[in-house]
């Protein structure tokens, strides 16, 4: 079966990894200019989470007992 592509900043341990920012205020969490990376599923694309202050460059360059703490710390699965 071949395989879709989705447009990613990175990938890493099977999630596709997206910068994103959205400026303003988020009436939801009261943050200003919020910014950082978006989790997909890197198969189907399916919208997973949200990690904030991060890019995506950073969490790929992280060892891997950083990344699962990050994974852990904002329930993501």
């Amino acid at each position: 079966m071949a395989r879709k592509h989705f447009d990613f900043d990175e990938t890493r341990g099977g999630y596709g990894l997206r910068y994103f920012f959205n400026a303003g205020l988020n009436k939801q969490t009261g943050v200003c200019d919020e910014e950082g990376t978006e989790f997909y599923d890197e198969d189907t694309g399916e919208y997973i989470g949200q990690v904030n202050n991060i890019s995506p460059s950073e969490l790929v360059e992280m060892d891997e007992g950083q990344f699962q703490q990050v994974l852990e710390d904002n329930y993501i699965e």
